[in-house]
């Protein structure tokens, strides 16, 4: 196959693959959206979220074609199959390719966000190419575009959409709908005859405003508020739904991928416009709590003590949480108590690590005892506080994973969430583990975001999660023990719970805290 780019090629021919026979001059075309059911290693797979990118989508093309989204994963959500040692959950087959059939797209355009999920979504641009041949298939996400080479390699892949996806995927409608050439257009891989050429990265949204909200009328919000407790099984008021508040990230995480996609320069929504998307949710869709889905959501201090006090001034009565987490580096207790006025009352702080080795492999630039002081702060303003660590970077001996779970322990968090290292595809730890033999049959591994698949140079993957498995169970015991202790009591757990609506959260947690117990035991 020959392999071109457009760096080396800037002017050729204008004319369509001959063997496409999609003649689309002056048609309104047919988009439909897919967001694939997923295949994990575990029962419930954590990862019940709109598909937020398909809205923004949506919201940039509907002007210009008929645009539909085919969510399989929310509505076969309780269609849970076994298939060998792993767990289908979604459309079956068979009522995907009829809801393909009966739609009669032009274009299909399949999200590939997440490396253990990419087999979900080429299976879905090859069901889209078997039932409509004819069909212009389009992949775009995360993973797509940090292993583009891979999905386009797919026959059934016509084009991969690169990075920030609105202005890509609307240009490549348009062209479609003139009987345009794809050749010369930015931020794409695609195939022409035998030939894959992928072209320059297209420039990123300057104005961040100029993108529409994403079209939640076509995200199926009342199937995502039906089951969001169990995305959410902390969250302190339901139904909570997600939105984004700013893209990139300006730092350089050795296992993040988030670099390959929205690059380091960080941008912005408005504060106005996030607290209109907030309002419109509330008020439309009755969310009462949020989920911000920033990887840097603190960069700037003074735009988050304006979007707080904006919060407070419509009086929307609201909470969040950001999952991602709050980069501990820029907290401090003003701050804290700022966002705990505007409804923040749990943090997620990406600690990572309590080693100072794997710190410096990982690039993450905390202070240990900072970090500390942090949940100490958080825990006197009543806010819970967790935290999340990985283990098993390739070169982590017994000693430096020791030395993260005792850190963990140690800093008086609430809860903390153990996930093994992994090689997603754009990340500098994926290169680490390809430049040490270590993604031996990676397109046949399946990894979650809680059970990894990889071997380490010391560990394999099953010793990896029993260590992980170790860790939640000693976490929750300790801290169980830790409660039975009047000053630390007092000091750590009263302030979270001095209302009756907060002492029933905590009933909640606890209840929750021991279901997670069970299917560890039970693992």
């Amino acid at each position: 196959m020959k392999i071109r780019s457009m760096e080396a090629h800037a002017n050729f021919g204008a004319s369509l693959d001959e063997g496409l026979t999609l003649k689309t001059k002056g048609k309104k075309l047919k988009v439909l959206l897919i967001n694939p059911p997923l295949v994990s290693k575990v029962e419930r797979e954590n990862f019940l979220t709109e598909p937020l990118g398909l809205g923004y989508l949506v919201s940039a093309v509907e002007d210009i074609c008929e645009v539909s989204i085919l969510d399989c994963f929310i509505h076969g959500y309780e269609n849970l199959t076994k298939v060998g040692n792993e767990y289908r959950r979604g459309m079956d087959e068979k009522e995907i390719i009829n809801q393909i059939k009966l739609f009669q797209p032009d274009i299909v355009g399949v999200t590939c966000n997440f490396t253990g999920f990419a087999k979900d979504s080429m299976r879905m641009a090859e069901l889209a190419k078997q039932t409509i041949p004819n069909c212009y298939t389009v992949v775009g996400g995360a993973h797509a575009t940090m292993d583009d080479k891979s999905v386009i390699d797919k026959k059934y892949v016509d084009c991969v959409v690169r990075g920030e996806g609105e202005e890509t995927f609307r240009d490549l409608v348009l062209r479609l709908a003139n009987g345009e050439s794809l050749e010369d257009m930015a931020g794409v891989t695609l195939r022409l005859d035998e030939e894959i050429i992928t072209n320059p990265d297209r420039t990123l949204i300057k104005d961040m405003d100029s993108i529409p909200p994403p079209n939640r009328s076509k995200m199926f919000m009342d199937l995502y508020m039906k089951y969001s407790h169990e995305r959410y099984p902390y969250a302190i008021k339901k139904p909570i739904a997600s939105l984004q508040t700013s893209r990139g990230c300006p730092y350089e995480c050795t296992f993040c991928s988030t670099i390959q996609v929205w690059s380091r320069r960080w941008r912005w929504f408005s504060v106005k416009r996030v607290v209109d998307e907030i309002e419109n949710m509330k008020n439309n869709y009755g969310v009462e709590e949020f989920a911000f889905y920033d990887d840097a959501f603190l960069i700037d201090r003074e735009r988050i003590i304006e979007l707080c006090d904006e919060i407070v001034r419509r009086k929307l009565n609201i909470n969040f949480i950001n999952p991602p987490g709050l980069n501990v580096v820029n907290m401090d207790e003003e701050i804290i108590i700022k966002m705990k006025k505007a409804g923040l009352y749990r943090v997620t702080l990406p600690i990572e690590t309590g080693n100072a080795e794997t710190q410096e492999f990982i690039k993450k630039p905390i202070d240990f005892e900072h970090a500390r002081n942090i949940v100490d702060i958080c825990n006197r303003n009543g806010i819970w506080t967790h935290a999340n660590f990985i283990i098993g970077f390739p070169f982590e001996t017994e000693e430096m994973i020791k030395k993260t779970l005792d850190y963990s322990i140690s800093i008086n968090l609430d809860h903390s969430f153990y996930y093994a290292a992994q090689p997603h595809s754009g990340s500098e730890l994926y290169d680490v583990y390809e430049e040490h033999n270590m993604l031996e049959g990676i397109e046949e591994k399946r990894a979650s975001f809680i059970d990894s698949q990889y071997d380490t140079a010391y560990f394999t993957a099953e010793e990896i999660q029993k260590k992980i498995n170790n860790a939640k169970l000693k976490h929750f015991i300790i801290r169980s023990l830790s409660y039975l202790n009047p000053f630390y009591f007092y000091r750590n757990v009263w302030p979270k719970i001095n209302t009756w609506r907060t002492f029933k959260y905590l009933m909640e947690i606890i209840f929750n805290v021991q279901k997670m117990r069970h299917m560890i035991l039970n693992r």
